[in-house]
C-alpha cells in the first residue's frame, strides 16, 4: 500500500503540493488528474523520491521512506520518453533493473524473455530501440519497469504520444499487470479519458491541491463544482450547475425550443450546439439511430427538454 500524508512543496509563492493525502491499496490504481502545471507531475517525483518535500511523508507498505534516495524505495517508473539505452537491445533493456540488482545473467535473462512474452515482444528481443515503434518502445519500457516486481508503480502520462488504438492496447497491458502483480499504482495525466479507462480512483488536482477524490463513477455523477466538472471533461456546466449528456432529451413534446447553432458530424455520433431559452448554450450528442432522418440545419429550432432531477447543482 501507498500511503501519502500531509504532503507539501513550495517554489517561492507557488504552492505546487498543499497538504495533499491520499492513500493506494494494492492491486488498484490512482489516478491524479489535471491541467500542466497543477503540480501532479512534482507529486510524482516526490513519491519517486526524486524531489524532497517541505513537510508530509512517504509511506509503502507500512514504512516510512521519505528520506530513502529513489533506489532504495523499490519503486519503478514509467516516462513518456522511454528512456531506453540505446545501445542494447531490447532483451538487454527489459533486463537492465536486475542486473543492477544483482541478479545474475542466466536469471536477469530468464526473466526478460518471460516479461517480454508478457508484452507480445517475444520477437524483437535482439533489435536495438531505433528499430523499434513507439509502440514497441513503450511495452519494452513497461516491461523493464515490471521485471524488478517493484512495490510501486508510477506511471507519468506514458501513453500520451501513441495513436488511439495502440494506446488502449497498453492501457489495458499496464492495468493487467498491475492487478497480476498486486501492487499499487500512481498514474498522473491531463487526458479524462485515460483516467476513466484505467484508474479505480481519481484525484482531481488543480494549483497543487487536491479538488476531489473519488471513484469514477462518483466523478461523474456528482463532481463537486464547475471546476471538478470540467477537469474530468464534462460540457454544459457554469459555475452553477452542470447538465449531464442524460439529463437531455432532444425533440421531446414538451421540450422548450431550442435554435442549432452548428451539427457536426463523428464517426459514430453527431454533435449539436444548440441555444436553449434557460440555459444557453448547450452541447448535446445524438447518435445515427436518433438523429436519422432529421434536417438538423444551423438556424433550425427543435425542442429540447432539461431534466431538471438530473442536472447538478453546485453548493
Amino acid at each position: 500500500m501507498l500511503q501519502i500524508k500531509n504532503i507539501n512543496k513550495h517554489y517561492g509563492n507557488k504552492t505546487v503540493a498543499g497538504n495533499i493525502s491520499l492513500e493506494v491499496n494494492n492491486g488498484t490504481l490512482l489516478a491524479v488528474l489535471g491541467r500542466s502545471g497543477c503540480g501532479k507531475s512534482t507529486l510524482l517525483k516526490i513519491i519517486a523520491g526524486l524531489v524532497e518535500p517541505d513537510s508530509g511523508e512517504v509511506w509503502i507498505n507500512g514504512e516510512n521512506r521519505t528520506r530513502l534516495p529513489p533506489e532504495h524505495r523499490h519503486i519503478s517508473l514509467v516516462f513518456q520518453d522511454y528512456a531506453l539505452l540505446p545501445h542494447l537491445t531490447v532483451l538487454q533493456n527489459t533486463a537492465f533493473g536486475l542486473k543492477m540488482r544483482g541478479a545474475n545473467k542466466a536469471r536477469a535473462q530468464q526473466r526478460a524473455e518471460a516479461m517480454l512474452a508478457g508484452v507480445g515482444l517475444t520477437h524483437e528481443a535482439g533489435r536495438r530501440p531505433e528499430s523499434l515503434s513507439g509502440g514497441e518502445q513503450q511495452r519494452v519500457a513497461l516491461a523493464r519497469a515490471l521485471i524488478t516486481e517493484p512495490q510501486l508503480i508510477l506511471l507519468d502520462e506514458p501513453f500520451s504520444s501513441l495513436d488511439t488504438g495502440l494506446r488502449r492496447r497498453l492501457r489495458q497491458l499496464a492495468i493487467e499487470n498491475i492487478r497480476r502483480l498486486h501492487i499499487p499504482a500512481v498514474i498522473v495525466t491531463h487526458d479524462p479519458e485515460e483516467a476513466f479507462a484505467l484508474a479505480d480512483h481519481i484525484a482531481l488536482m488543480h494549483n497543487g491541491r487536491i479538488l476531489q477524490l473519488a471513484e469514477p463513477d462518483t466523478l461523474i455523477s456528482a463532481p463537486i463544482d464547475a471546476c471538478a466538472a470540467r477537469l474530468i471533461g464534462a460540457e454544459n456546466v457554469s459555475n452553477e450547475r452542470y447538465i449531464p449528456q442524460q439529463a437531455l432529451c432532444f425533440n421531446h413534446c414538451q421540450g422548450a425550443a431550442s435554435r442549432i447553432v452548428s451539427c457536426v458530424r463523428l464517426p459514430d455520433r453527431n454533435l449539436i450546439t444548440l441555444h436553449h431559452p434557460q440555459y444557453g448554450e448547450i452541447r448535446l450528442y445524438l447518435n445515427p439511430a436518433q438523429s436519422a432522418g432529421l434536417n438538423l440545419q444551423p438556424g433550425s429550432e427543435w425542442p429540447l427538454r432539461v431534466d431538471e432531477s438530473q442536472v447538478v447543482r453546485f453548493g
